[in-house]
Parts: C-alpha cells; structure tokens; sequence
C-alpha cells in the first residue's frame, strides 16, 4: 500500500493506483461562520476542498458518499475510472465545483447519484462519449447542476438509451427511468379535474406519486393544480434540480418525505399550499418564495425554525398560521 499526501490529506492507494482509503488532514475539515459555530458539530466527511493526487487511478464505489465539498473538487490527470459495477464513488454529497480530468474513460452509472452540485466543468479533449455520459448523469441524478463544455461535440451524439419503467396507481401512469427519474406523467381519465385531454391536463383531483420515483426534475408538474389529495413518496431523494419540480402550483396537504436528500431551488416558488408539513431540515423558506401557505407546520423545539421564520418575509412567503407540532 503506498501513502500519497497532499494539502487535503492522505490517500492510500495499490500498486495499481486504485484507491484504498482517504484520511483527511484536521485543517482541511469545515470550520463553520461564527454564528453558525453554536450549533455546528465536527464531521470528518465535511471539507474545505478536495483534490484528489496524481498517481490515483481509480476510485471504487462508495469511496466518498455522503461528503460535502465546500469550495472544489479536482482529479488528477492520472485518474481513468470513476466507481465500479458496485456504483458510484460520490453518491449523497455536496459539491461547489468539479474539474473533470481529460484522460477519463470510464464513469460507473449513478456515479454522482443524488448529490448537489452548483458546476462541472469538463477538461479540452475528453473523449466526446465520456463527456455525454457525463452530461447524461449530471443533468439527470444530481441538482441544480451547471455544466461548462464544448456544445458540438454533445449534439453530434445520439442520447443514451434509456430502459424505460411504467408505473400505474389510481391518479395516472408515471413513466420512470433506470434511476427511479421521473420522465413522463399521463393522467388518468378519471382523475381529469377538466375539460382537457388526459395527456395535457394540468387540473387534478389527486396527484400521489408512487414509490419507485426517487427523482423529479425542475419543471416537472409546473403549474399543476391538484384539489384533494397530494402526495410524495418515501422513495423521493431529489425535488427539483436547476428550477422547482412545482412551480406556480395550487396544492393541498404538502408533506416532505424524511428520506429526501436534495430539494432543489424554487421546489414550490409561487405557490398555493393549502397545509404544509415541514421536517425544516435546511432551515430556509426559499425553496417557497413568493408564495402562500395556510397552515404551516415545522419541528417541535428544532434549531432550524428560528432561521426559517426569519427568511420568510425576505422571501415574501406568507403563512397564515404557523405551529410547531410536528414530531421527530
């Protein structure tokens, strides 16, 4: 096993460059704003940045799932394999900005699955079917995510295939991808609220997405109405990626799943919420800007209520009645 350290930390790594282990050196974990630093607890997978050496190879799946990367995330031109059959080496995690590598030939599918991540940017000369695959999963598995590269050499390339999943309840058949990505979204007849037809309507009586669906992109049921019942499955990591998945939307009964990893900018900007549960994990009320809630419930005796209240009026969200009641 050979040692490689640099400013992040050391990497340890085979005789074939894969790497075996990552330990992270103390300055290099995030040391939070002072006003922050009340209520902020050490995390070894919290980093200022991330540089992975030269020298690594490969890095195998799971290898930094879960991290948050505050400033960047950059491979060295050594590198040729991102994950393995296994998955993804950067699942569940947070990244300002990554540097792609040129020299890149393989990207495991689900690679960066579920993470946040504001840019990528791709180096001169990667290979062009690297590079739409890249694209593939970025604008797909991950969020808000702004991609900078050479734009003829994505739209020379046929999309990738697609295997393509049907998923039918009572309010429609959701169309989903491999990953669990909400594509397309027919509603059924019955649940028509309007003269439309079916394929169009954005008037429903209930909207309750079926467990499978772990992604909804921006824009994915923007300016719906749904008069009785509405609901999110357990299943749902992602809402909402480079723009809200409900967007200028008349709803009933919100409740945010407690699995949900990632909500997207503008998840519910302009909207109408009847009542809304929120578990308030992120401590903001952006995410609804501009809009009006009835009833708005948040965590008893949660350290986030305080921060959320204070960004409602910036944010000109108007809540009718607020209360505390929601249990862990």
């Amino acid at each position: 096993m050979k040692e490689i350290v640099n400013e992040c930390g050391s990497f340890f790594v085979n005789f074939f460059g894969v790497l075996k282990d990552f330990k992270c050196k103390e300055d290099n974990i995030y040391k939070p704003l002072p006003f922050m630093a009340a209520s902020y607890v050490k995390d070894e997978k919290f980093l200022e940045k991330l540089v992975i050496p030269e020298g690594v190879t490969a890095i195998p799946a799971g290898a930094f799932d879960g991290y948050r990367v505050f400033t960047c995330l950059t491979f060295p031109d050594s590198l040729r394999k991102i994950g393995d059959e296994n998955g993804g080496a950067f699942r569940f995690g947070s990244f300002r900005t990554i540097d792609l590598p040129q020299n890149l030939n393989y990207l495991a599918n689900g690679s960066f699955l579920f993470s946040d991540i504001s840019s990528v940017c791709f180096a001169d000369g990667m290979d062009a079917h690297i590079m739409n695959e890249c694209v593939r999963q970025f604008k797909n598995h991950t969020s808000y995510c702004y991609l900078k590269y050479p734009h003829e050499k994505i739209c020379k390339l046929p999309p990738p295939a697609h295997k393509t999943m049907e998923l039918k309840n009572e309010c429609g058949s959701f169309f989903t991808d491999d990953f669990g990505t909400l594509m397309r979204f027919v509603c059924a007849p019955e649940n028509n609220a309007s003269e439309c037809p079916p394929e169009v309507t954005k008037d429903l009586y209930n909207l309750c997405i079926p467990e499978g669906v772990t992604v909804l992109l921006g824009d994915a049921f923007e300016g719906y109405t749904v008069r009785v019942r509405f609901e999110l499955p357990q299943s749902l990591k992602i809402l909402g990626t480079s723009s809200g998945a409900f967007i200028r939307c008349a709803l009933p009964e919100v409740r945010i799943p407690a699995g949900l990893k990632i909500l997207g900018r503008g998840a519910f900007i302009h909207s109408t919420i009847r009542e809304l549960w929120y578990p308030n994990t992120w401590g903001y009320s952006r995410y609804f800007k501009e809009s009006k809630i009835g009833k708005l419930h948040l965590p008893i005796n949660s350290e986030f209520n305080e921060a959320f209240l204070r960004t409602l009026k910036s944010n000109n969200v108007i809540a009718d009645e607020v209360l505390t009641d929601m249990k862990a």
